[in-house]
């Protein structure tokens, strides 16, 4: 198994760019995907600089509107002196998208990268939105979220393989039923791997079983301690890698 480990900045939401990427690469994970808005933390070309330094791959941008995504990604490319379907490129995270709006489709027909993100409350929240969209938008890849999808009522393993062939990558993020699925209190239950009531486990194995090598993105909305958590999070993931059969 090849899987490649990756953690959302969110968890460590204010703080400064060079504290969040070195952490990052502190708690071994070879990749991220940023939340922080790159206006704030010292614009594009500081993004790309640290994350150089830090040998830590962008695997997605997340943070402000979805075109100042996308033109982020486009700076990027220049920088990189890549077109804009070059894989060493983040994709761009959407949960907003939207048939009637045009710029969703023209982004995808440019070349960028979009990755449609099936989440609760959203105009896209569970599988089957989501697959209308990828039957309709055939460049549009997929990032299922394994909490969002079980708050939504869909099986994670089996959304996994319904949109194995179109994955931009998957968020590896646990929840606890206890707290209910209520606008107002579903995301006090998102919770580090390993302490909540999504099977991830079975999500690991069925990656195996279809010999996934993409990016897994760990993910946990809010902690006091984003590298501890982070690394937790990394050592359960190997603990409970081990565990699964070999061939």
């Amino acid at each position: 198994m090849s899987w490649k480990y990756a953690v959302h900045t969110i968890s460590w939401g204010n703080k400064p760019l060079e504290k969040i990427v070195g952490e990052v690469a502190k708690a071994g994970y070879a990749g991220a995907e940023l939340f922080q808005h790159p206006g704030r933390i010292g614009g594009v070309e500081a993004v790309v600089e640290e994350f150089d330094k830090h040998n830590v791959h962008l695997v997605g941008v997340a943070f402000g509107a979805f075109l100042e995504r996308c033109d982020f990604v486009r700076r990027m490319a220049a920088i990189r002196n890549v077109s804009l379907d070059d894989p060493s490129l983040p994709y761009v995270y959407c949960d907003e998208w939207r048939e009637e709006i045009p710029h969703f489709k023209a982004a995808a027909s440019e070349g960028f990268k979009i990755a449609l993100h099936p989440h609760m409350f959203k105009p896209v929240q569970n599988v089957d939105e989501a697959q209308r969209i990828l039957d309709a938008n055939p460049s549009v890849l997929a990032l299922p979220d394994t909490a969002h999808l079980q708050v939504a009522g869909n099986d994670p393993v089996k959304a996994i393989k319904a949109f194995y062939n179109r994955l931009a990558g998957i968020h590896l993020k646990s929840w606890r039923e206890e707290v209910g699925r209520s606008f107002h209190f579903y995301a006090r239950g998102f919770c580090e791997l390993g302490e909540g009531d999504v099977d991830v486990e079975a999500v690991l194995l069925i990656l195996q079983e279809l010999q996934f090598s993409g990016w897994l993105i760990v993910e946990l909305d809010s902690t006091a301690t984003p590298l501890e958590s982070a690394i937790k999070s990394r050592k359960w993931l190997e603990c409970a890698k081990s565990k699964i059969p070999v061939g």
